[in-house]
């Protein structure tokens, strides 16, 4: 990524409009005095990139000028040849961002924020901001607030881990340490194996087999004495319950209450005969008084309508009467109104031939500019087609993010896999003596002095005037998931036919860039030509070239303004015509439903007259009715006193059931029970008789001697093993406590760079904060915090020059910011900076913001400058 331009509106001082143009992607310095603005740059710049456009934090609310107003930034930035602009405006929850490429809006709002966060060394990096961006006063590597500097912290790591391809390992201890480790391990072989299982028939193992046979046999013998005591109690006891129940008396008193709990149940069931004989004769007679009531309600109701009917004819008769004289005199109106409105249609009609003369000699004039704008925007539509067929025909060549995914994914795979064997394989070191001529080869190689080597899979040396020295593989170390996975990988990209994985990134790149031409080609097409190029074509055939004025035409004002008076005045009298309509209608539709509802009523009074025929006198017929439903209610009254009378007397069937059962159920279960005690005595009997021979509760002491013994022996042999696994721990991680993992690549950076300055002198690193820990000049450590302020200040520009270098060369570069970075330098060592940030700036952009003019002129690169933006 490389920054082109800024622009600043409503940012604190800057209320109107201002702008640094011209930024190159080497060296660019910015030198001006104090209060002239260029923190409030960084900050806006920092600002676009790092807070999202509906942020309230005390950052944002800083840009708003005391004037007040919406702060406003635009930043132009190169990407892969491309010019993007990035335009973010704060408004609170009303805050907008858009990017826009070649004049074309491509992503706003969260989209647009998304594709901002990508372009920042990608979305699990943290970005640059503490790391390659230095604000005012915050040069050092650890400033700012505890939220920056643990920002800053990941940002390193995440950088280092992307590009660290294996570890640095540093053994320490020595010889004495590497003795105590071997005779602790012997020792510890004795009682377990290197996995940390017992050692077969090794002391451990054969103390804990003899732990358990006695612990089994302890168990069984338990079980056994347990079973004998259990036995002779439950004999005991089911003796005494077998006496009880075979006892005369009970047995003769459990037959006598069976005998009498059927006696009472049969008396029940008779009873309850007697009841459902009466319920069927009450249901029968309660079904003679409902429809003897049913007849009855049907009399009257019947009675009821034929009055009903009789009154409503005579209604529907008057009505129908009123409702024909309304409608002859509606008629009449409607007659008249109709010829009044064919009159004023004609003059409008006339009025309207002149204004559509009027409209042709006005239309002619315009449709000759219609023409040029259609063919204009054809132009334009065929332009943007073959810009997105030559754009999807690159797609189509490229590699698919599907499988780019795949590929990024089995690569990172190998690379953990490389790793992991790298940590668990052999290696060797080797120390040459000071002025000795032989030297070790590897595969044709000569080993390097003090280097470590990795022999996954063993190795062959030679040993010049000594002879060949074989190193076997470790046959615990399983390199076939890596063999596997490197196979895949090698077969993945022959299928997509790339070389390796940095052609499938860049073929990803180029397809991704295809894409965003061809959706901004696709953008302009659908705007200029939403219905296509035929239809453009269609419409410039359409359009004449040259159309003949028309003669004779009144001008268009006048004839729109005699067109309005007539069509008002027909418009008038139609609307009277319409209600006069409305009015005959009303009386037409009332007149049909007064016919209508006579014709109802007719048949009304026919129904309810049928519905009497044949009865000589309707009251007659009533009253005979009311008699019989009178008698009949009588019966049922009597047939129900006397299911209540049966009911009251009925005994509790449910009592008398239960004490049936439950006297069949004692007589039942004392059989059983009887039976079952017989057969488990004879059992029992057997069992003690078994057991009592032999010697269980002696047997049972002894083995119990002899477990507490064997236990507590394998105690101490397991507290002894625990000493020693703990021991040859602690020892190994002593050793693996020195390695560094990450500043490997960081001192290749730094180490070119701190010679400028201090060529004698070694920079050393603390590899959890990955930051400067010491310098060593002439063999002694000057540790970081004890340095002057122009040494940490130099050292902490230097190390952030080391990551930019390390992210461009990991195909990601960022543009470094320093912000009066360099405050404490002295001028020789001022000059030498100089020379380190020309010599960056040829792999990645430097902006330097500084108020120190003079000083700065020695530096060179681009002069940038803060301009007010010229209107239009």
């Amino acid at each position: 990524m490389i920054l082109r331009s800024i622009r600043l509106t409503n940012v604190r001082r800057f209320v109107e409009p201002v702008e640094v143009r011209g930024i190159g992607p080497g060296l660019n310095v910015l030198a001006a005095p104090n209060e002239d603005g260029k923190s409030t740059i960084f900050d806006a710049l920092h600002a676009a990139f790092f807070r999202d456009r509906k942020s309230l934090d005390k950052r944002v609310r800083s840009l708003k000028p005391y004037a007040g107003g919406d702060p406003e930034v635009e930043v132009d930035i190169e990407l892969s040849g491309e010019v993007y602009r990035i335009h973010k405006i704060w408004k609170g929850a009303r805050g907008a961002v858009k990017i826009v490429r070649r004049g074309t809006v491509t992503r706003q709002d969260d989209k647009a924020e998304d594709w901002i966060r990508s372009v920042l060394l990608g979305p699990e990096s943290g970005g640059p901001a503490g790391l390659l961006w230095v604000r005012q006063g915050q040069a050092g590597l650890d400033k700012g607030s505890k939220k920056e500097s643990d920002s800053a912290q990941q940002a390193r790591k995440n950088l280092l881990a992307s590009v660290v391809s294996g570890e640095v390992d540093a053994m320490t201890g020595g010889r004495r340490m590497e003795v105590a480790r071997n005779a602790c391990r012997e020792e510890l072989a004795q009682y377990v194996t290197g996995t940390g299982k017992d050692k077969k028939n090794g002391p451990l193992a054969r103390k804990k087999e003899n732990v358990g046979a006695l612990r089994e046999r302890h168990a069984h013998l338990e079980k056994v004495s347990h079973k004998l005591r259990a036995a002779l109690a439950k004999r005991r006891q089911q003796q005494k319950e077998l006496k009880r129940l075979e006892d005369p008396q009970e047995d003769a008193e459990r037959r006598a209450r069976l005998k009498a709990a059927e006696r009472e149940a049969e008396s029940a069931r008779r009873h309850a005969s007697l009841f459902e004989q009466a319920k069927l004769k009450e249901r029968a007679k309660r079904q003679e008084v409902g429809r003897e009531r049913e007849r009855h309600e049907a009399l009257l109701k019947n009675l009821q309508e034929l009055e009903k009917a009789r009154k409503a004819l005579a209604t529907a008769e008057t009505m129908q009467t009123e409702a024909a004289e309304d409608l002859a005199v509606k008629e009449r109106a409607l007659a008249s109104a109709e010829a009044e409105r064919k009159e004023a249609e004609a003059q409008a009609k006339a009025a309207s031939r002149v204004l559509r003369l009027a409209e042709r000699q006005e239309n002619i004039a315009l449709q000759d500019e219609l023409r040029r704008d259609v063919v204009k925007r054809l132009g334009q539509a065929e332009r943007a087609r073959r810009e997105r067929e030559n754009a999807h025909a690159e797609e189509a060549v490229e590699l698919s993010a599907r499988a780019g995914a795949e590929l990024e994914q089995l690569a990172v795979h190998v690379d953990t896999l490389r790793g992991l064997q790298d940590r668990e394989a052999a290696a060797l070191t080797v120390t040459y003596l000071q002025g000795c001529e032989g030297k070790v080869i590897l595969e044709g190689n000569v080993l390097e002095h003090d280097v470590r080597v990795s022999i996954p899979r063993g190795a062959q040396l030679g040993i010049k005037g000594v002879g060949t020295l074989t190193v076997h593989p470790d046959q615990r170390v399983d390199n076939t998931s890596l063999e596997e996975a490197e196979k895949r990988l090698r077969e993945l990209l022959l299928r997509h036919e790339l070389d390796d994985i940095a052609s499938a990134r860049a073929s990803l790149r180029r397809r991704r860039d295809a894409e965003d031409r061809r959706r901004d080609a696709e953008a302009l097409f659908q705007s200029v030509a939403p219905q296509g190029i035929v239809k453009l074509k269609e419409q410039v055939a359409a359009l004449p070239e040259n159309v003949e004025e028309v003669k004779d035409a009144l001008p268009h004002a006048e004839a729109a303004a005699l067109e309005e008076q007539a069509h008002t005045r027909r418009d008038a009298i139609a609307g009277a015509s319409d209600r006069q309509r409305g009015l005959f209608t009303y009386a037409s539709n009332r007149t049909a439903q007064t016919s209508q509802a006579l014709v109802s009523a007719r048949a009304r009074l026919a129904r309810a007259q049928a519905a009497l025929q044949g009865l000589d006198s309707p009251e007659k017929e009533t009253r005979r009715q009311e008699e019989a439903l009178q008698s009949l209610s009588e019966e049922l009254r009597a047939l129900e006193r006397n299911r209540h009378d049966i009911d009251d007397r009925a005994p509790d069937m449910d009592a008398v059931t239960s004490g049936l059962n439950r006297a069949q159920s004692v007589v039942h279960r004392a059989r059983t029970e009887k039976e079952r005690l017989r057969r488990e005595l004879a059992k029992l009997d057997v069992l003690i008789k078994e057991k009592d021979g032999d010697a269980v509760e002696e047997k049972l002491e002894d083995v119990r001697e002899q477990l507490a013994d064997a236990e507590k022996e394998l105690r101490h042999t397991l507290h002894e093993v625990a000493v020693l696994g703990r021991l040859d721990r602690a020892l190994r991680v002593a050793q693996e406590s020195a390695r560094d993992r990450y500043v490997a690549p960081v001192l290749k950076e730094l180490v070119p760079l701190t010679n400028l300055l201090w060529p004698e002198a070694k920079m050393r690193f603390d590899a959890e904060n990955i930051l400067p820990e010491a310098l060593v000049r002439e063999g002694t450590d000057e540790g970081f915090d004890v340095l002057s302020g122009g040494t940490q200040e130099q050292i902490a520009i230097l190390v952030r020059l080391a990551f930019a270098r390390i992210l461009a060369s990991s195909g990601s570069p960022a543009p470094v910011i320093f912000d009066d970075a360099i405050v404490y330098t002295d001028d020789n060592r001022i000059e030498v900076m100089f020379d380190v940030l020309t010599r960056q700036a040829r792999d990645f952009q430097i902006i330097i913001l500084s108020c120190r003019q003079k000083a700065f002129m020695g530096l060179g690169g681009t002069s940038l400058h803060i301009k007010p933006v010229q209107a239009a």
